[in-house]
């Protein structure tokens, strides 16, 4: 019997040409250096290599205003609002007061008890204090600023990039000016929002078995004071935000 390679070496060859095509192919890998158990070197080196490139001139028109500011709002929210959500329910957590005993009081109750039923207390809140300044911002500040950028990106101009870095500091300082004008008119909002969602928190948090376990829970501090001092905090951020640096940052998401 005759066997024949020709079958065989067409196979091969057009496998290796299906798998050394499916290769990235303008990642620069210089300078990866030793790749340690924590080193995103080579993510990096990946990432910059399939990143998407702007083409410029771009257009000035409305979807570029939508683009900019859902970015506008992202950074925002990450830099300086998830600080004053965090910060107030830390400092709720801290202005809580736990009294706990077992058995009437013939067994004590460890640290560990106690740093759970506060845990309990601030269980999800931070998440119900993002929404609800989410919620306050968006009507009282984002809306405003999208509706006149789209009036200003008509689709009649084209933006080199220096141009659109000028125009993101320009967006960014508005927003940041405007929160804020509008952070501080929210403390007495927030704190009625707020107020039934913590006391719910606290009651589910609490333990009382007769005779058994008992924990009770109080918040000693108005909750209004709490957001207030967390509010003028952020306010005073705004101020030092570097918004070239931002824009800088935020223009490579575009």
């Amino acid at each position: 019997m005759k066997f024949s390679f020709g079958p065989i070496f067409l196979m091969g060859a057009a496998l290796l040409s299906t798998a050394t095509s499916a290769l990235p192919t303008s990642v620069d890998v210089n300078g990866l250096g030793n790749l340690g158990p924590n080193s995103n070197a080579l993510e990096n080196a990946l990432s910059n290599g399939l990143a998407k490139r702007t083409n410029y001139p771009v257009v000035a028109n409305e979807q570029l205003a939508v683009k900019i500011i859902a970015n506008v709002k992202a950074k925002v929210h990450a830099d300086i609002l998830v600080k004053l959500s965090a910060t107030i329910c830390e400092k709720i957590k801290a202005s809580l007061t736990i009294k706990a005993k077992a058995l009437g009081g013939i067994i004590s109750i460890d640290d560990a008890r106690v740093t759970a039923a506060q845990n309990a207390s601030i269980k999800g809140l931070q998440a119900k204090v993002d929404a609800h300044i989410d919620v306050e911002l968006q009507a009282s500040v984002y809306a405003s600023v999208e509706a006149n950028l789209k009036k200003q990106c008509n689709g009649k101009t084209k933006l080199s990039e220096s141009q659109l870095i000028d125009l993101l500091v320009k967006v960014e300082a508005e927003v940041l000016a405007k929160i804020t004008v509008e952070l501080p008119k929210l403390v007495i909002k927030l704190k009625a929002d707020l107020d039934a969602e913590v006391r719910a928190q606290i009651k589910s948090a609490e333990v009382h078995i007769p005779l058994i376990l008992d924990i009770s829970i109080s918040l000693l501090v108005d909750l209004a004071v709490i957001i207030k001092a967390c509010v003028d905090i952020t306010v005073k951020a705004c101020a030092t935000v570097d918004v070239k640096a931002w824009a800088a940052v935020i223009v490579k998401s575009l």
